[in-house]
């Protein structure tokens, strides 16, 4: 796998704020597609479930022991490869066969405006 995964005319990587329900704020930079909404806010056994289910498990297991920033962009790009190779993936319960497909914020989560200061 190699080359660029996401079509960056459809898809552009975003600074965005997130609140879950416990009013705790994260920021992310997100292209907002159908897999990086799902996998984000996933604990690295929940991304590890979605690796196996996806038939993963042998072309990513060196990535296992990354840090979970890291191995959630490594399992996004390679859950992506997948879908733009036709093939339909399973991400907590959720059937992806495009990346452009409407996904909901995992439970608890929702995407907020970033307020920006005027420049002076």
């Amino acid at each position: 796998m190699t080359g660029q995964v996401i079509d960056t005319k459809k898809f552009q990587y975003l600074r965005i704020k997130i609140r879950n329900y416990e009013g705790k704020v994260f920021y992310s930079a997100n292209n907002k597609d159908a897999v990086s909404r799902l996998l984000f806010g996933m604990t690295k056994e929940a991304m590890l479930e979605v690796m196996h289910t996806n038939g993963l498990d042998a072309r990513l297991a060196k990535h296992k022991t990354k840090n979970l920033g890291h191995f959630r962009m490594i399992l996004g790009q390679s859950l992506r490869h997948l879908v733009l190779k036709g093939m339909a993936i399973r991400v907590g319960g959720i059937m992806v066969t495009s990346l452009d497909q409407k996904v909901p914020w995992p439970e608890g989560f929702r995407e907020e405006p970033i307020e920006r200061r005027p420049k002076e």
